[in-house]
């Protein structure tokens, strides 16, 4: 087993855990669409954060070429998918979140999740 091979499946681990938390949220949202007041910007972000999830494991295929790793260079490949996965729990509201208008929410908790998603995209 080559250095990527081990390294990528933590990486595909915190990949898959932030598109489950998305999805649940966007699955919570459908169940509940009779109490939850839509707000078209905040599905554009989620949707939009989806569609990064994809381009970075893709982009993470890159990697395999590389031989030798170090901690650092680990921990700052891993970097990416750790924020990726906390812009997704910041993105709609959770399980226990009493609030049921999307507007309000992204511009009280959820807004964290759009403001701080800067580092993401160097």
């Amino acid at each position: 087993m080559h250095a990527f091979e081990y390294l990528s499946v933590l990486l595909s681990i915190v990949l898959g855990l932030g598109r489950t938390q998305l999805l649940t949220a966007i699955g919570r949202w459908l169940e509940l669409r009779g109490e939850i007041k839509p707000h078209a910007p905040t599905a554009l972000w989620a949707a939009f954060l989806l569609l990064v999830y994809v381009q970075t494991w893709w982009a993470m295929f890159a990697l395999r070429d590389m031989t030798s790793w170090t901690f650092l260079q680990f921990a700052t490949v891993l970097a990416r998918p750790a924020l990726m996965f906390l812009l997704s729990s910041l993105a709609l509201p959770g399980p226990l979140s009493p609030e049921k208008d999307l507007k309000l929410f992204s511009n009280g908790a959820g807004s964290g999740s759009c403001r701080s998603s800067w580092p993401c995209w160097r």
